[in-house]
C-alpha cells in the first residue's frame, strides 16, 4: 500500500512539472454575428484574476478578424498593451484588465485567445 500511494504522489508530482512547463493554449474563436450585421455597439475583453490566491497569467488575442468597423479609439485599463486588428497582450497581475472598444458589426468575427500560465 506504501509502495502505491507513494507512486501515485510521485505521478501526481510529475503531472504537476509538466503542466508547469507545458505550452500555452490556443483556442480559435469564430462568432458569427450576422443577426446583428450594421448595429453599432463595442467589443469588450477582459482577463482578470480570480477572487483568491491567482496564479500568474497571460492571454493574448491574436489574428483578430472581421468584416466588421472598429471605430473611435480603445480604452484599455490594467495590465493590458496592444491594439485591434494587432496582437492585445493582457497579464493578471492587476484586479480588473480590459480592452473595450467600439465596434459596427458585421457578419462575422474570429480570433485565437491564446493563454499561458508561465506569466
Amino acid at each position: 500500500m506504501r509502495r502505491t500511494v507513494s507512486s501515485l504522489l510521485v505521478l501526481v508530482g510529475l503531472a504537476v512539472v509538466a503542466l508547469a512547463s507545458a505550452a500555452p493554449i490556443t483556442y480559435d474563436v469564430t462568432v458569427d454575428s450576422s443577426s446583428i450585421s450594421g448595429t453599432a455597439g463595442a467589443l469588450d475583453f477582459e482577463f482578470n484574476p480570480g477572487p483568491l490566491v491567482t496564479q500568474a497569467a497571460s492571454l493574448q488575442i491574436l489574428k483578430f478578424t472581421s468584416d466588421g468597423t472598429l471605430t473611435g479609439n480603445p480604452v484599455l485599463t490594467g495590465d493590458i498593451a496592444g491594439k485591434l486588428p494587432g496582437t492585445l497582450t493582457f497579464n493578471n497581475g492587476t484586479a480588473f484588465n480590459d480592452y473595450f472598444s467600439d465596434f459596427t458589426y458585421g457578419s462575422t468575427l474570429s480570433f485565437e485567445a491564446s493563454l499561458d500560465g508561465r506569466h
